[in-house]
């Protein structure tokens, strides 16, 4: 039988601190939606498992984690939560045990995680290894991680726009749509983007991104959404691109027929 990695670990236990969904969520997340708790582990992959045990470092907070706080994810690639378990998301984490033979003890891999301290992952092909560790390992949370991916492959593989094109992005202000603006803009394209509220619009987007943005929400976008893009774009006529990252129902009468990512 081949030998495990981080045997040196074995019969190891830890009090781990989670956080858990207590029932699934109405509306805006409360505090009390969630509660910490304690739980003892054992840092040691089942025998003969392919499974991971890992110290999670860094956890990342996504707009996509509450739409797995609900029954029902219609349309969605993703599983909700169970209540009573811990919440899971994007992360960045060091392996302490693994039966895998793509990870061995002390790799530092990024993917999805468990909300605690330590999480046994049944499954590690959601994980992915750290090779660069010359730039703050957070970063695998943000650019080098899931919206740096998503923003890079949506931009440059499926709308691939050229120098003069016009982009569009609706949530520009989001982790996603922040890198997906500034992408455009070192390739010269002409950006506008949407965001929620006024204080993304002026204390984030346009004066650290100097993207056109426009501040509209809900009815007040869906009735003005012309008139707004025209004066956002008073002279464009060729192709667009538009990048969409939350679910939106926007209609670009301007853009003529988008090519969507």
């Amino acid at each position: 039988m081949e030998k495990r990695s981080g045997e040196e670990v074995e019969g190891v236990t830890v009090s781990n601190k989670q956080v858990i969904l207590r029932e699934f969520v109405s509306g805006f997340p409360r505090e009390d939606d969630m509660e910490v708790r304690r739980e003892e582990m054992k840092l040691q992959v089942p025998h003969g498992s392919k499974a991971v045990v890992v110290k999670n470092l860094y956890l990342s907070c996504d707009p996509y984690m509450r739409l797995l706080m609900s029954p029902t994810l219609p349309g969605s690639i993703f599983s909700a939560y169970t209540p009573g378990s811990p919440i899971t998301g994007f992360g960045v984490a060091k392996i302490v045990d693994s039966g895998s033979p793509e990870f061995k003890v002390g790799d530092l891999v990024w993917g999805t995680t468990g909300w605690e301290e330590y999480s046994l992952i049944a499954d590690p092909q959601g994980l992915f290894k750290i090779e660069h560790t010359d730039v703050p390992l957070s970063y695998y949370t943000g650019i080098l991680g899931m919206p740096g991916m998503t923003a890079y492959f949506g931009f440059y593989e499926v709308c691939s726009p050229k120098k003069g094109e016009c982009v569009f992005v609706s949530a520009a202000s989001g982790a996603v749509g922040q890198l997906v603006g500034q992408f455009a803009k070192l390739v010269g394209c002409y950006v506008v983007g949407t965001a929620g509220s006024k204080e993304k619009v002026c204390d984030f987007i346009m004066f650290q991104l100097c993207m056109r943005l426009a501040s509209l929400v809900g009815p007040k976008f869906k009735n003005s959404s012309e008139a707004v893009l025209h004066s956002l774009v008073p002279s464009y006529r060729g192709e667009s691109h538009y990048k969409q990252n939350v679910y939106l129902s926007l209609v670009l009468l301007s853009f003529g027929n988008p090519r969507t990512g």
